[in-house]
């Protein structure tokens, strides 16, 4: 093999890399921002349980603003 053909995979491989790289960041900000979602959804499911437990009246508690879309 040739160094140019060397080079040439080289430079191949570094740039996979790169987008995986990117890609992996992009991936982990989403899981981030939906485990975040996930958390504020659960906590609004048991102030909204403990609203109904305790046999409180309308209205329920409020909505949580981080679960406006």
């Amino acid at each position: 093999i040739g160094a140019a053909v060397v080079a040439a995979r080289q430079k191949a491989n570094e740039a996979a890399v790169t987008r995986n790289d990117e890609r992996i960041a992009a991936l982990e900000a989403r899981i981030d921002k939906l485990e975040s979602r996930d958390r504020a959804w659960a906590n609004y499911v048991h102030r909204l349980r403990s609203h109904i437990v305790s046999q409180l009246p309308p209205p329920p508690p409020e909505w949580p603003k981080d679960l406006d879309v």
